[in-house]
């Protein structure tokens, strides 16, 4: 269990209490439970939101102490597929002047590279398919607390719920350490360097780490070991083995989650991968008295000279957020990219719906149609409702503008009236038998492939190859949204 200085409360057994089952039960005569929420003043109207135009920010929070944050539950909607990484939280303790938490808020929440994803861990738990966002870090302050979201994405975020559930206390906890989170990027990560988690100056413990990357080729960028090193120390003390031994996984990666460790994201070894891991130090805090400098290498498996390689450099692309515990001061913290180079990749999207006409179909009862919709790139999808199964296939035609390799990626939708799919580029077929069935209705990636793409006319063709018994009406039905090129 981690003791958080000066106030009482044991980080342990069971997060959504804040304190360990040993305490829960006390009666506290010294606090008084408050919440600031995005409730509507007016009792007659459920527009229990607000909302944030592209560049907006808003104060969420902005309560007088002495006091503590036991619980934060935030959940949006938003015209904008990576607004996990454009909308930025921010959190500053007694009238400081630069923030002690600065992260985009999928990366607070263990979910890194803009991706939606739930997690199910002690102070982090996320749900309905990573739109249900808790944190139950405890966030002590003494005089004053306040809490913003930005949005620095392209889209209007026109629905943000929030609670900020915090007790009032009588007296300020002593010593007193201030909650603390902070993003960094290296896209790629530097040769013959570790990535930096965080530099830290002052007094306190490290209780987190959440790890994003990008692949940029095929293999494994797990093989670097981490290092924390206490107090200018010239050698790391406490050292590991490798990336997956840091977050108490073994044998590279698939996605887990337990109480203090996970991995949230997991395409796999390909070329152009996600992967999000995290690690929570609840348990087992990294103490420093002056300073802490926690780093990990890079390297990995990858082919060099025609054979693979097991401890090489790799230019992959690394995120991440660091979690702490200090007394203020606090040294600033780099500055924060621009939304626009948050993502580890460039990319371009080829909307499917764009051109009716053009699209090829199978049958003469349906027609392809235009679907509108919030989730879909460019606000739409091409929509197939076929009717029965040999019909059930749509061909479209798509240019690309710039010949190069790529990691072509397919915008689609799951659904509960939707097939299983082949899924052709070129008249290759890249992709067998997925089951495009859900009982709700989704957005959903699937990997094409890494690829070299001549300039000009290229062609996805789907196909119906079968139904998930559980599907409604026809159960052959396509919706397709974008082609994205990544690299």
């Amino acid at each position: 269990m981690l003791l958080l200085p000066g106030t009482g409360l044991l980080l342990g057994l069971n997060a959504a209490s804040a304190a360990s089952l040993d305490e829960v039960w006390k009666v506290r005569e010294d606090r008084r439970t408050r919440r600031v929420s995005s409730v509507n003043p007016d009792p007659n109207s459920n527009w229990d939101f607000i909302g944030l135009k592209a560049g907006e920010k808003a104060t969420i929070c902005e309560v007088e102490g002495p006091g503590i944050i036991t619980h934060l539950w935030f959940t949006y909607r938003v015209d904008d597929v990576y607004a996990n990484r454009n909308l930025v939280l921010r959190m500053w303790w007694d009238g400081e002047a630069t923030p002690s938490v600065e992260c985009p808020i999928g990366d607070f929440f263990a979910a890194g590279n803009g991706a939606f994803a739930d997690v199910d861990s002690e102070p982090v738990q996320v749900a309905a398919e990573g739109h249900a966002l808790n944190c139950y870090w405890p966030m002590p302050f003494g005089k004053r607390a306040r809490i913003e979201v930005e949005n620095q994405g392209p889209g209007f975020v026109d629905s943000f719920y929030f609670y900020v559930d915090y007790e009032e206390l009588k007296e300020a906890p002593k010593p007193l350490a201030t909650f603390h989170c902070q993003y960094r990027q290296a896209y790629p990560v530097v040769d013959g360097e570790d990535y930096v988690f965080a530099e830290i100056e002052g007094r306190g413990q490290y209780v987190g780490t959440v790890l994003s990357w990008w692949s940029i080729e095929e293999g494994w960028p797990g093989e670097g070991d981490d290092r924390f090193y206490i107090d200018g120390e010239e050698h790391a003390s406490i050292q590991g083995t490798g990336t997956e031994d840091y977050f108490s996984s073994s044998w590279g990666f698939r996605e887990v989650h337990r109480g203090n460790y996970g991995v949230s994201v997991w395409d796999g070894a390909e070329e152009g991968c996600r992967c999000t891991a995290y690690r929570w130090h609840i348990a087992d805090p990294i103490r420093f008295r002056r300073s802490l400098r926690a780093t990990i290498e890079h390297r990995g498996w990858a082919i060099r000279d025609g054979k693979w390689d097991g401890h090489c450099h790799r230019d992959d692309r690394f995120s991440s957020a660091a979690f702490w515990y200090q007394a203020e001061p606090h040294a600033a913290f780099p500055e924060l990219p621009p939304a626009a180079d948050r993502l580890p990749y460039e990319e371009v999207a080829i909307e499917l719906e764009a051109d009716l006409a053009a699209v090829e179909h199978g049958g003469t009862e349906a027609k392809p149609e235009v679907q509108e919709g919030g989730e879909w790139s460019g606000g739409a999808q091409l929509f197939y409702p076929a009717q029965r199964l040999e019909e059930a296939w749509v061909r479209v035609p798509f240019e690309v503008a710039e010949a190069g390799r790529y990691v072509t990626v397919l915008l689609a939708t799951a659904s509960y009236d939707y097939g299983v799919w082949d899924v052709y580029l070129d008249g290759e077929k890249v992709v067998e038998a997925r089951d495009m069935y859900d009982p709700g209705t989704r957005p959903e990636e699937i990997r094409l492939g890494a690829r070299e793409l001549t300039v000009g006319r290229h062609v996805l063709e789907v196909r119906t190859v079968g139904k998930n018994p559980a599907a409604k009406a026809s159960g052959v039905y396509l919706g397709l949204d974008a082609v994205v090129l990544r690299r």
